[in-house]
């Protein structure tokens, strides 16, 4: 999962969590006669070290001068250290 927060100042954290697994998504329904009811979905996900070098997660953050325009306009599009699977 990649994301961005704003900081201060203008400047950007941008993060990758780079390995997930999801628990079973739980839903929450109620029924009513009356009233309209909702239901609420919710998902649980707990991040571990990658098996190949591991890391957690991944960032840059705009306000180290040693990360430039260039790494930070990119930095979401690919996923850091991933390979590509074929055939599957």
């Amino acid at each position: 999962i990649g994301y961005e927060i704003d900081e201060m100042g203008g400047h950007k954290e941008l993060v990758w969590l780079l390995k997930g697994k999801a628990k079973p998504i739980s839903d929450n329904v109620q029924q009513s006669t009356e009233n309209l009811n909702f239901a609420a979905h919710s998902i649980d996900i707990g991040f571990l070290p990658r098996e190949n070098d591991k890391k957690i997660r991944d960032f840059g953050d705009t306000a180290n001068a040693d990360f430039t325009a260039i790494m930070a306009g990119t930095f979401l599009e690919t996923v850091p250290g991933a390979t590509l699977v074929t055939g599957v």
